[in-house]
């Protein structure tokens, strides 16, 4: 890509400072979260929960530039914890980000998006193949996905493209900004501990690279039409085709290799 003017949601960290420091070579990249550093003309400060932020950003954009070409949507984070014992301010809070707020992204920048435009969204293996104890999560990437799905249908007689890239475990340090409600339950401590352990075990070498897997993200955006998603990294395509073909083998393959 180059000369388009790209925002990115949740561009401090991950997979989406990776995808600002490339993309910004060639093109306009404007960013906005919670931690940003504002400076009013590429960089924004603000909560994607928050729809009259977003408006007052996409606004702000939309004025100094004219459009959109690109929109990534990779505000997120994690939640762990048994769903029974999960506080209610907790599961608003990630649905509000997770979910809501790409919602509010899209439909602040759809008006400064011309024919040709695309929406991305970052979405999660997790949504397809559910980790356990990260019901709401899972939840949130799975309805991501289908947003993209939904938009595509809708968007498509305006020449405005909408994927979801579905990424595995990527060398970001996502786990380490995760919420965890520790379970004080017997019906559950021993169960979430065993989860939270087998996340703490992974090492880096084991994830995807964060340059490769933001240069895999941006070839296909390259591309000329998009697919309904993109499944990052093989591991995770075969387990979409187990997970569709026999799901319940799938669950207890995954319990077995948590209990290792």
């Amino acid at each position: 890509m180059k000369g388009k003017i790209i925002v990115i949601t949740g561009a401090t960290r991950g997979i989406g400072l990776e995808l600002k420091k490339i993309l910004s070579a060639d093109n306009t990249v404007v960013s906005f979260s919670r931690s940003e550093a504002e400076n009013g003309v590429t960089s924004f400060r603000a909560d994607v929960s928050d729809r009259e932020e977003v408006k007052r950003i996409f606004d702000d954009i939309g004025r100094l530039y004219g459009r959109i070409d690109v929109l990534i949507n990779n505000a997120g984070y994690g939640l762990s914890g048994a769903t029974e014992t999960l506080p209610e301010n907790e599961i608003r809070r990630i649905t509000d980000v997770n979910f809501l707020g790409p919602i509010w992204c899209v439909q602040c920048a759809l008006p400064y998006m011309k024919e040709g435009a695309k929406i991305a969204f970052v979405s999660s293996a997790s949504g397809f193949t559910p980790m356990p104890y990260r019901t709401m999560y899972n939840c949130t990437k799975s309805a991501l996905t289908m947003l993209s799905y939904s938009l595509k249908y809708e968007l498509n007689k305006f020449n405005i493209d909408c994927t979801a890239f579905i990424l595995g475990p990527v060398n970001t340090g996502f786990a380490s900004n995760r919420v965890a409600i520790e379970s004080t339950d017997a019906k559950y401590a021993s169960d979430v501990k065993k989860v939270d352990d087998f996340v703490k075990r992974q090492k880096p070498t084991s994830k995807m690279s964060v340059t490769r897997t933001a240069e895999y993200m941006i070839k296909k955006l390259n591309g000329r039409r998009l697919k309904y998603h993109y499944i990052v990294g093989l591991p995770f395509r075969l387990a979409y085709v187990a997970y569709k073909i026999a799901p319940f083998f799938t669950f207890r393959v995954t319990d077995k290799v948590m209990e290792k």
